[in-house]
């Protein structure tokens, strides 16, 4: 979103930390700036407030170039900063529960806009402490360019271009840290320590704020039948792995009526002997359609449904299918395709009376058994025999 502007810009669409060109207006005894409103469409008024020394001289018809501060949409009125430390790309990072030293921008009616000192961080600091905290004496109403303190809520300013904070009464100020890496990068080896272990995956936490996962598919070379390689890892020990991907999934952390959106990313984690060789490449995910019929592979089974009666397995964390154990399933062994005359088993998906059964076929065939192939000699309504889900040889 942030970014130098050369075409015009909806009021609508801005948010805390827009970078925009301007054109000066008018500029008033007090230093206060006011800016032409023809670059911003839907705004009506366009301003900026000076205070102490840093107050840059600018004169009618000059462009400068100025930083979103708040965005007052029922007064169409935009509050822009002139301070060219707020133009700098933000290269460091804050942690929630941090007390940092802040300047306060601007003054709203129900919150101040401070920027954190040493970055280019805006972060939103209500001016109310409680509901009932309805009056303030002058000296407790916070001013434009007034040093403070304020204590971090969150650490990312999403869509709406402010970090949260409140007025922090700690005297001891934590500097900010330079932000090294969000998070790391597919092919990257991390540390971790194992945090919980399932029967197909193990939880590994990587630092206070990023977890990783281990698929039992990434934990042992050849896997032997029978064997859970997850047990080959305790909680609490540490390991070395491989980032090999990641995914977005919803947290429960907050109430879902506060944070509808709210997403964790969760690293795709290996440990693979072959792949902790920085030197090796990451495989690509092999597709379900590169899998052919008659093909071995290494399941790992994640659920067994009795009602169905048919195991629910993984060969990878994205990759998942079902086995059935109905005992005349074992027809199929070695069976590779379908060819005229040879003995198989399907499910009876469908019955018409009048035609016969729709059976559904290994390796995704569906095959028509028509009145005089269901039995040996003629019988009426011979249909009633089958049942929707039997399966037949």
């Amino acid at each position: 979103m942030k970014g130098h502007l050369e075409d015009d810009e909806n009021l609508y669409s801005l948010v805390p930390g827009k970078k925009l060109t301007l054109v000066v207006d008018a500029v008033e005894e007090d230093g206060s700036v006011l800016f032409s409103i023809g670059k911003v469409s839907g705004a009506q008024k366009i301003t900026a407030a000076q205070h102490g020394n840093k107050a840059k001289r600018l004169v009618v018809g000059q462009k400068a170039k100025v930083v979103v501060l708040h965005v007052d949409l029922l007064k169409s009125h935009l509050h822009v900063s002139l301070d060219e430390t707020l133009m700098m790309k933000t290269k460091y990072t804050v942690t929630a529960g941090s007390v940092h030293s802040a300047v306060v921008r601007h003054v709203g009616e129900e919150f101040a806009v401070v920027s954190l000192e040493g970055a280019a961080h805006l972060a939103a600091v209500p001016l109310a402490c409680h509901y009932n905290d309805t009056f303030q004496f002058d000296s407790e109403k916070f001013h434009v360019g007034q040093k403070i303190n304020v204590m971090m809520k969150s650490t990312s300013p999403d869509e709406y271009g402010l970090l949260l904070a409140v007025l922090s009464t700690s005297r001891s100020v934590k500097p900010i840290k330079p932000l090294v890496k969000e998070k790391p990068v597919i092919g990257e080896l991390v540390t971790g320590t194992v945090k919980s272990v399932k029967p197909n995956n193990v939880v590994v936490s990587v630092d206070d704020n990023l977890v990783g996962a281990i698929h039992a598919s990434q934990i042992l070379e050849d896997a032997a039948e029978g064997v859970f390689p997850t047990l080959t890892l305790k909680i609490k020990q540490r390991v070395t792995c491989r980032v090999i991907g990641g995914r977005d999934v919803k947290t429960h952390r907050f109430l879902p009526i506060t944070h509808p959106h709210l997403m964790k990313s969760i690293l795709e984690l290996s440990i693979l002997p072959s792949l902790l060789d920085p030197k090796e490449k990451i495989p690509k995910l092999r597709p379900t359609s590169m899998y052919m019929p008659g093909e071995k592979v290494t399941c790992y089974v994640a659920k067994y449904n009795k009602q169905k009666q048919y195991l629910e397995v993984e060969i990878t964390s994205e990759i998942h299918g079902r086995i059935e154990t109905t005992p005349s399933i074992q027809v199929l062994q070695d069976m590779y395709e379908l060819t005229q005359g040879c003995v198989t088993v399907g499910c009876v998906k469908s019955i018409t009376p009048a035609s016969g059964l729709e059976i559904s076929l290994p390796f995704g065939i569906i095959g028509k058994a028509s009145l005089f192939h269901l039995g040996d000699c003629y019988a009426d309504s011979s249909v009633n025999n089958f049942t929707v889900g039997m399966f037949v040889r």
